[in-house]
Formats: C-alpha cells, structure tokens, sequence
C-alpha cells in the first residue's frame, strides 16, 4: 500500500539539487549548533530517563504494573502533543515557544525526581511526556523554517545526524 501510495505522490522539486552536507553545514553551522545543543541535550535526558523508567519508578518504591504504567502514561501525554505542538509553532515565535517547552520538561523531571504519592508522579510523567514531544514538531517547525531552501535539506540532514548522535548518548550514560 505504501509503495503504490508513494508512487502516486508528486513531490515538490524544492531540494532536490541540495546534496552538498559539507557545504550545508558550513553555511548553516550556528543554527544547525543551536538545534543540537537544544534539542540533542534535551533528547539526551529524555533518551536516558524514559529507557530506565519503570526502574526508577520501581526504585521510588511503586509496584511494577504501576511503573510499567507510567511509561505508557508518558507516551500517551505524547499523543496530543503533536497535533498541539504542531499547531502552536506555527503560531508562536519559535525561539521562546521552544525555551518554554524545554523549560516545562526540565520542571517535569524534577517534579519526578522529588515527587511522592502517586498522584503527584502520574501528573508530572503527564508533564514530562507532554512536553517532550512537543519538542519535536517545534524544533522542526523552527530549523526549517529558519534553513534557507538552497542548503534546507542537507542543512537539515547534518542538523539530524548531530541531535540523534547527541540523544543516542543518553542511555549509555544513564546506564552506566
């Protein structure tokens, strides 16, 4: 079905000359730094705190279909997220709508860290899980709206390769 779908698409032409990554990254190199510190070292914790959570919970002494829960809780805040985050970055100017989410999800995991009673942990997971992946549409939403179309594709490629090495780190780290 995909292929068939696909094969019926008429893409857009826009892009399609931009194979130069070395240039791209030359070109764009400080919002293309930007993106990968913010949103590489956010992913960065979310990568390390969203593979240990169910221990960590455990750890904070919650049984362990409740921590297991609480993972499906922080994936399921993601949900509407997107359509919402989506929304709003289109909307909002990007730098202090992406510092307000960063902001928001840094308050979450502290809120998790300190929090007890399971109220409190259900609604800062609630929190956590909201704000990352609100992230991810408005992070997006600003680097290409911000990348110029003659280097947006490889601009973006070497934005990608930075900020998914950077987050690939945050479980390695946690883990050890």
């Amino acid at each position: 079905v995909f292929v068939a779908l696909a094969n019926r698409t008429d893409l857009p032409d826009a892009g399609a000359s931009d194979t130069d990554f070395a240039g791209g990254a030359r070109g764009e190199w400080k919002i293309i730094l930007a993106g990968v510190v913010l949103m590489g070292l956010t992913s960065f914790v979310w990568q390390g705190l969203f593979n240990f959570y169910e221990l960590y919970m455990i750890d904070k002494g919650l049984p362990t279909a409740t921590a297991r829960n609480l993972l499906t809780v922080i994936f399921a805040a993601g949900v509407p997220a997107f359509l919402v985050s989506g929304d709003l970055a289109d909307r909002l100017p990007h730098v202090p709508y992406l510092l307000g989410i960063v902001s928001t999800f840094v308050v979450g995991v502290v809120f998790v860290v300190f929090s007890s009673g399971l109220v409190v942990v259900v609604a800062a997971s609630v929190v956590v899980g909201f704000a990352i992946h609100m992230l991810f549409p408005a992070g997006d939403t600003y680097l290409l709206a911000s990348l110029p179309d003659e280097s947006r594709a490889s601009a973006y490629a070497v934005f990608s390769a930075g900020m998914m090495s950077a987050q690939a780190a945050g479980s390695w780290v946690v883990g050890e």
